[in-house]
């Protein structure tokens, strides 16, 4: 248990980092209509928060503070934040998905 906070912490900035990515490679893909603009300013908002969200938390790690459940926070936004890329990546290349056509797999891998 003491271990998970440092990994939920340390992770968040490189998976925020890819999310990002995947996100932007998918807008330049898909048809600007695909996709439904609030659905993708949710998912952009949540990409925004999380190093700020985190940030309190990095500080305390390092200063060597122990760090404790409130990391879970951390965890949960960033599940959040994933769930609503990928949502959006079925969303704009539904057939691509599910049937695997390759020609799209950059923006989903």
């Amino acid at each position: 248990m003491d271990l998970l906070p440092f990994e939920r912490s340390t992770a968040l900035w490189t998976k925020a980092a890819y999310l990002r990515r995947r996100l932007h490679d998918l807008v330049e893909v898909v048809p600007a209509d695909t996709l439904d603009p609030a659905t993708l300013g949710a998912a952009v908002q949540l990409l925004a928060r999380l190093p700020g969200a985190s940030r309190a938390t990095q500080y305390r790690l390092a200063a060597g503070e122990r760090l404790g459940p409130e990391t879970s926070i951390d965890k949960v936004l960033v599940a959040s934040a994933e769930q609503a890329v990928f949502d959006l990546v079925q969303a704009g290349l539904a057939p691509e998905v599910l049937l695997g056509d390759e020609s799209h797999r950059s923006a989903v891998a």
